[in-house]
């Protein structure tokens, strides 16, 4: 028996639609829910999904189960190991379909809005949120970000309520240069508001790491090649100028910036013992070995760069 079981919502009614993202999906809620309208009790179903690989002469070939849901219920777990505040995940199963649900970061009383609501009144700054968007996500950057965030807190009743904002958010960027979160845009971070107040909401939408999109086949690949090689090619291409820089650069900007106070991340993943995230992959129901085994060497090798960042950074 897998750790994290299936939890078959089946039977949970459907209590919004979500129109943000390119898939559709669906919030739900809990059969036995008192007041279907409070939005804090609900969660987002996210279904597996599904690429098809790549042949000679960019020929469509097999379809195979990308592991998206499978690494977001990851994260979220790696999350907690650091003390990083994060959206619950657990693993799901509606009507037969596999996936996951993911609990809305937003508690009662407060409302969530994405970075990309407030990012638009800065000048210069493109929207994110339409059919074609930037490549180059101009204004999506850590100046601007840590201008936004000046003066608030971090996500509250978390362990890091009373941190600054900023903090918090390169607390962020510090696990996705460690999981290879290539999808960190200003649509998938935000800031919760309640009659005015504002402050940083938990870390959420953490599908695009680890390489969930690749096949095994190109997993075993990376494997022969070393994946220390393929993991200093993992781009911050959600923000600006990104495709000339690396996340770890990202998250080094965003310590600069800020008190510094980031860095305690650095230290927790630093003095985690292997066995710690060994035991989240363990948990999770079919995966195979040799998404294990990719997991766990970038793990290792993304938390290598990481701390030896922070040492040419003291």
């Amino acid at each position: 028996m897998s750790k994290y079981d299936a939890c078959d919502i089946t039977n949970w009614p459907i209590t919004a639609p979500e129109y943000g993202g390119d898939d559709g999906k669906n919030w739900v809620g809990r059969p036995e829910l008192a007041d279907p309208s409070e939005k804090s009790q609900w969660w987002l179903f996210k279904p597996a999904k599904y690429g098809l690989m790549t042949l000679p002469g960019s020929v469509p070939g097999a379809r195979y189960r990308r592991r998206d849901d499978h690494v977001e219920k990851i994260v979220s777990e790696l999350a907690d190991l650091i003390g990083l505040p994060a959206a619950d995940v657990e693993v799901a199963v509606r009507d037969g379909e596999e996936g996951i649900i993911s609990r809305n970061v937003a508690p009662k009383g407060w409302d969530l809005q994405p970075g990309n609501t407030y990012l638009s009144e800065f000048d210069g700054y493109l929207n994110c949120d339409v059919n074609d968007r930037p490549r180059n996500r101009v204004g999506h950057n850590v100046t601007n970000i840590s201008k936004l965030l000046q003066g608030k807190p971090g996500p509250p009743d978390t362990a890091v309520a009373e941190w600054e904002a900023l903090d918090v958010f390169v607390g962020y960027l510090i696990l996705d240069a460690w999981v290879a979160n290539t999808d960190r845009h200003a649509l998938n971070w935000g800031l919760l508001d309640s009659n005015g107040a504002a402050r940083l909401a938990k870390s959420y939408d953490h599908g695009s790491s680890l390489a969930s999109g690749a096949s095994e086949t190109r997993l075993r690949q990376i494997l022969e090649s070393g994946v220390e090689g393929w993991s200093q090619r993992a781009l911050a291409h959600r923000f600006e100028d990104g495709k000339k820089k690396t996340l770890l650069d990202v998250a080094w900007e965003g310590l600069q910036l800020s008190s510094g106070r980031a860095k305690e991340f650095v230290d927790r993943i630093g003095s985690l013992d292997r066995a710690s995230w060994l035991g989240v992959l363990e948990g999770i129901p079919s995966m195979s070995e040799v998404a294990y085994t990719f997991a766990d060497e970038l793990l290792a090798a993304n938390r290598k760069r990481l701390c030896d960042g922070n040492k040419r950074l003291e």
